[in-house]
């Protein structure tokens, strides 16, 4: 069990190759797609919250988006800019009920980066809060049919890279074996085997014993973590404002890493599908707010880049 190329999808690495090809490397090639991607994703982004927020709200949380934290992914050899465009295409495509788009996303999206299942879990609550608002809102049955067509395109587009690993490797764990070898740095005694919601619990016990508290706190810290999200999503009248879809996409991703994320140096990372959420943070009208929350996200970049970038010098401060 190796760390291994398998880990990572195609699309982003194959299309960064096609444009260094021109520019002269793929790193180059990487920085243009990463960049030009994350434009877009703004764009998109914008487009995705307009209608429920407003424009100026929208502007707020695409300027929290572009310059959060994380925002070094717009510049680096990482595939999350474009998986993010696509995933706000496909999320706005959904809302608007223009589902045949999806046929194009959902492929493209489970080739760029692990997620599509958490997307596929939201198809099937969009198609059941449809159906429950039906009496309201229309359900004709060409739409029933893309939904569950679409949701079960998304659910075989996410097996698909497993599969293929399994095929070219001639192991059918290949794909399950490397992402667990990304774990063995942080676990001791090794990894035996995936079982979903483990990592998560396994992580909560290794941080709050390497920073020198007791372990059951971790599990603890890490219930009242997922009840306060799930309050949040539920009952807050910033969230409440994106819309049931973007919540409903919000839980599903979520729970999709609470099944089989382990948290680590990453973490911060592959939050970045929640993007839309800055919506709610960008609900309040307060400049002093808004200002606010842009120094606390360039502090938080800086914080980020400096720590992971210019520290970096082991495991447990990869990106």
């Amino acid at each position: 069990m190796v760390e291994n190329a398998w880990a990572f999808m195609p699309v982003f690495a194959y299309a960064a190759k096609g444009i260094g090809f021109v520019l002269g490397s793929w790193g180059a090639g990487a920085l243009v797609l990463s960049l030009v991607a994350g434009y877009l994703a703004c764009l998109a982004l914008h487009r995705l919250l307009r209608e429920r927020l407003g424009n100026s709200a929208a502007m707020w949380a695409v300027v929290f988006f572009a310059a959060g934290p994380i925002a070094a992914m717009f510049q680096v050899g990482y595939a999350e800019t474009l998986f993010l465009l696509l995933l706000f295409l496909a999320l706005d495509a959904t809302i608007r009920r223009r589902y045949v788009w999806l046929y194009i996303l959902i492929p493209v999206m489970a080739f760029t980066r692990p997620g599509i299942l958490a997307f596929a879990l939201y198809l099937g609550l969009h198609g059941v809060l449809r159906w429950i608002r039906r009496a309201q809102d229309p359900l004709p049955g060409r739409e029933i049919a893309h939904i569950l067509a679409l949701g079960a395109l998304a659910t075989a587009s996410g097996f698909a890279w497993q599969a293929i690993a399994g095929i070219v490797t001639g192991d059918p764990g290949a794909y399950l074996a490397t992402e667990l070898a990304w774990r063995q740095h942080w676990i001791t005694g090794g990894v035996e085997g995936f079982i979903p919601f483990e990592g998560w619990v396994q992580a909560s016990q290794f941080w709050f014993a390497l920073w020198g508290m007791p372990q059951w706190w971790g599990p603890l810290v890490l219930a009242v973590l997922v009840i306060g999200a799930s309050a949040a999503l539920l009952f807050s009248p910033q969230v409440r404002a994106l819309g049931a879809d973007l919540r409903l996409w919000s839980a599903s991703y979520l729970l999709y890493l609470l099944a089989v994320f382990f948290p680590q140096s990453s973490t911060f990372r592959l939050l970045l599908p929640l993007s839309p959420l800055w919506g709610a943070v960008a609900v309040s009208r307060s400049r002093l707010w808004r200002i606010g929350v842009l120094a606390a996200c360039l502090v938080g970049q800086w914080f980020w880049i400096y720590h992971v970038y210019a520290l970096g010098s082991t495991f447990w401060q990869v990106p």
